[in-house]
């Protein structure tokens, strides 16, 4: 009977949680917590314990709960201290087991652990929420209030937000591409005057048989361009220098 709930609980449960989600395959050697994708690598280990210990401590309605991504602990009493435990309520109810965890997103930048294995099919998610001014990980939960034995999670840590391949997080990326941007631009314009300058100076010489510098396209726009900045300069300048301040 243990072998089919467990069954059970590693086949569908996931499928319920899941829905339209796509199940992050870890690197090879790496743990179930970390994920990389064409968006970038969120790892987990970093903020995870390696000894055996809760990274976490949470309560809510009257249960208190302990949680460790990536590595299993143990802590209390019954399954809790077997070792593989991910997830615990109140130090000796097991919500689910390390050796069930899987990260699965939705292909619009979210991201979320699943956990099942639990005492008496007991099965969890958690949501992992970027927040890169947060140097220290949290969670904060509401138990099962939802569905009974269905628990939800949040972890908000710097580390759920994805880092490039060169080390920098997603918003640095983003800071990077509009950079990108801004030069793209700025090379456009710089390549449109010169394509300007050259075919015109062409058209000017070969067509219209000019010499010199009449083979400037719109010459006497360009002499003059100089004069027109500076009054315009006037024009916004003047009044302010005329401006006389009543004393008081």
């Amino acid at each position: 009977m243990l072998s089919i709930t467990y069954a059970y609980a590693i086949i569908i449960l996931p499928l319920c949680f899941a829905g339209d989600l796509i199940e992050c395959i870890p690197p090879d050697g790496q743990a179930s917590c970390v994920c990389q994708t064409e968006d970038g690598i969120i790892d987990l280990t970093t903020i995870a314990l390696h000894n055996q210990k809760p990274k976490f401590k949470q309560s809510y309605d009257a249960h208190s709960y302990d949680y460790n991504p990536c590595y299993g602990f143990g802590v209390g009493s019954d399954n809790c201290a077997s070792g593989v435990t991910a997830i615990c309520q109140d130090q000796h109810v097991v919500v689910g087991l390390i050796t069930s965890e899987r990260m699965y997103h939705d292909g619009k930048g979210n991201y979320e652990l699943h956990y099942s294995k639990g005492d008496d099919e007991r099965h969890a998610v958690v949501y992992l929420d970027c927040d890169e001014t947060d140097n220290q990980p949290r969670i904060s939960t509401t138990g099962d209030k939802a569905e009974t034995f269905a628990y939800v999670f949040h972890l908000y840590t710097n580390q759920t937000c994805f880092i490039s391949p060169g080390g920098s997080s997603s918003s640095s990326s983003s800071a990077v591409h509009v950079g990108y941007i801004g030069l793209g631009i700025i090379f456009v314009t710089i390549a449109s005057v010169l394509i300007y300058f050259i075919v015109g100076g062409l058209i000017c010489k070969f067509s219209k048989k000019q010499k010199g510098t009449d083979v400037i396209p719109n010459k006497k726009f360009w002499l003059s361009l100089p004069y027109l900045v500076k009054d315009g300069i006037m024009v916004i300048v003047s009044p302010i220098a005329r401006k006389k301040y009543q004393s008081i």
